[in-house]
């Protein structure tokens, strides 16, 4: 009945609302709210039909207050007078010793039914094609919350390019909202899942908290070991005691023929071997910090115990992501084409399960769990973790990811010019290189293969412009001609024109990100993501820009509208929610309210007291320029008079 279907529902239904007593349906309201909690309602499963009754009741009311064109406050129980249930008994006969009661649980109906409410305005067609905008009421639940981190994503992905795509992209993204909603519903069912999806922020912060609490720990407790004293060679079999890292550089020495010199030498460290073998193993183990083999014994227990939480939470961090994210997960597009031979349909929500995302959270596990046993070497990597959550850190890593492919092409073309660098400098240049800080520079050489010239070059090319590498021939001859030009064209060509193109890159991407996120923002500011019509129009002629997009045209009222038509049965729609469904459903987007809105609609009574005060305004402003007129007229007769008797007073 309160549904605007045609263009004389308003006055119909106006009519009718003058004739309904609002006393009647506060009663209404607080018997089904308390018939709702009635706990015998509860175990017939006859609840929910009752709670239906008490938001159509709230809907009524809040409708009433739509057409007779007053505020919501104007129909709450607190603001009615003496018409408020509280004064009357269920027969209708004033009754004292129930109006504490009835207060309660009338304004508690009230603040439930308007918790849980929402409305939107829609562009309904009927049968003869006529366009209706009209406010249509619902109900929502404590489980369509939309994540903020999905909020974020429409707000700043969504295409603005034109009104009409902004809608018709939303509609895209409503669908995918949907399928993350009711995921979350189900992970919400259950506790054991309950808890890793719970609370995501501040888990997430509280573990960037502890990975820079272990840093500090560690930044105060190491101190750096001399490898002269920190590893002593024990040979085997006089029961000394060493430690897994000695042992595994002992082990290695001993088994080359580094070990058969100097193994009757008492002073022999694994430092003293220089076997390649054992050179490449003294590279790659690190150095064990004094303070965990000696010294503060609080470390290894702080060590442990920290790590032990630290590793508990970054599980719990992994967990909640492939939990949440389980439903979303898409393998590469070869898989579904070779092995499934079916094409995938690419959604909104998708999420690569060999993505990026996905390599960190578990790298990011495995480096807390190396953490313990190494000492805390990899709680450093573990910072990585603060770019999550911060937009800021992930524009300047869109800055560069985001022309990815552009920047790899570069650096292969980059690749190929130092190699064509390093087979003219092993072909001319191959005497001019030394190693650098050698004592003989010119007698040894970095380049006596074609490996070694392009690793060369390409290591002192881009940092020194091989300034370290090269030397000038100490007599002036052709050598030092190719020297000269050698060092000029791969500084003009590499280390200035390829560099800068580089940087180019990134820091126009950075720009583009910086404007996209700029026209977004002025597209917030400045227009209705829902209507597209401008912000001052609502500043002018309505209760503000604000308070529109808040409540009137939110955009995620629409989606909650979308989750409200999904969740009831289509028998039940109504003819406007009818209408709305079957639109989403097909993709179309003429439900969607362009270009109008009902706080700016005009009405004829409005049309006419506009004209009149135009109309004066247009009269007082004639009536300003004939008042001046005749000002001037007068000081025109005055100046004419006064030359006049000047001239004859002269004459005379």
């Amino acid at each position: 009945m309160c549904e605007e279907t045609h263009p004389g529902t308003e006055k119909l239904v106006k009519n009718i609302f003058k004739a309904v007593d609002i006393n009647a349906l506060y009663c209404t309201l607080v018997f089904f709210y308390q018939l709702s909690k009635d706990q015998g309602m509860k175990k017939v499963d006859k609840d929910d039909d009752a709670e239906k009754a008490v938001f159509r009741t709230y809907h009524v009311l809040v409708h009433m207050a739509d057409f007779e064109g007053i505020s919501l406050s104007d129909v709450e129980p607190l603001n009615v007078g003496s018409k408020h249930p509280s004064n009357m008994h269920a027969s209708g006969v004033p009754s004292n010793s129930t109006q504490a009661q009835t207060d309660t649980d009338l304004i508690e109906a009230w603040n439930y039914c308007t918790k849980w409410s929402k409305s939107v305005e829609l562009l309904y067609q009927n049968e003869n094609g006529q366009k209706i905008l009209t406010k249509i009421y619902f109900r929502t639940y404590s489980a369509d919350e939309l994540p903020e981190e999905v909020a974020e994503k429409i707000k700043y992905r969504v295409n603005r390019e034109s009104p009409e795509d902004k809608v018709r992209d939303f509609l895209t993204w409503m669908k995918s909202v949907k399928k993350e909603i009711d995921h979350l519903t189900v992970l919400r069912e259950h506790w054991y899942t309950n808890m890793f999806v719970s609370n995501l922020k501040l888990r997430n912060y509280l573990l960037i908290l502890w990975t820079l609490v272990m840093n500090f720990m560690l930044v105060i407790a190491w101190s750096d070991v001399d490898l002269e004293s920190g590893y002593v060679y024990n040979p085997p079999g006089e029961g000394a005691s060493v430690t897994s890292d000695e042992a595994l550089l002992n082990n290695y020495c001993v088994e080359t023929s580094c070990y058969n010199n100097v193994v009757n030498d008492n002073n022999f460290t694994p430092n003293n071997c220089t076997n390649d073998l054992c050179t490449i193993v003294k590279t790659i183990v690190p150095t064990v910090p004094e303070d965990s083999r000696s010294g503060h014994w609080f470390f290894d227990y702080a060590l442990y115990i920290g790590g032990g939480i630290h590793l508990l939470m970054s599980l719990a961090m992994v967990m909640s992501y492939f939990l949440i994210y389980s439903s979303n997960f898409v393998f590469p597009d070869i898989f579904y084409h070779y092995i499934l031979r079916t094409e995938r349909i690419p959604t909104y929500s998708d999420e690569s399960l060999f993505g990026l995302r996905s390599i960190y959270h578990i790298v990011f596990v495995a480096c807390s769990a190396l953490s313990i046993p190494f000492y805390g070497y990899f709680y450093c990597i573990c910072l990585l973790h603060i770019v999550i959550d911060n937009d800021i850190l992930q524009r300047v890593l869109r800055s560069v990811t985001k022309n990815g492919r552009s920047l790899l092409w570069v650096g292969a073309l980059g690749l190929v010019i130092i190699y064509i660098y390093s087979v003219g400098t092993f072909a001319l240049l191959a005497n001019e290189f030394h190693y650098p800080n050698s004592e003989n520079n010119n007698n040894v050489r970095f380049c006596r293969s074609l490996i070694e010239c392009f690793i060369t070059v390409l290591d002192y090319g881009l940092l020194d412009t091989l300034g370290l590498a090269t030397s000038l021939p100490t007599e002036f001859r052709d050598a030092a001609l190719r020297t000269i030009l050698y060092d000029l064209t791969f500084f003009i060509i590499v280390t200035t024109i390829g560099l800068n193109i580089v940087f180019g890159i990134i820091v126009d991407t950075f720009s583009e990100l910086r404007d996209e996120k700029w026209r977004i923002e002025e597209d917030k500011k400045g227009y209705c993501f829902i209507c597209n019509l401008p912000s001052y129009e609502f500043e002018r002629r309505a209760k503000g820009f604000y308070h529109h997009v808040k409540h009137e045209h939110c955009m995620w009222h629409y989606i909650y509208f979308y989750l409200h038509l999904e969740r009831i049965n289509v028998n039940d729609h109504s003819a406007i929610e009818s209408f709305a469904y079957e639109q989403i459903i097909g993709n179309k987007t003429d439900f969607f309210p362009l270009f109008h809105a009902k706080s700016l609609r005009i009405t004829a009574n409005e049309t006419i007291t506009q004209l009149t005060e135009l109309k004066k305004m247009v009269s007082e402003v004639m009536q300003h320029f004939q008042r001046e007129e005749k000002v001037a007229a007068v000081r025109r007769k005055q100046e004419e008079q006064a030359q006049w008797e000047k001239e004859h007073i002269v004459i005379q």
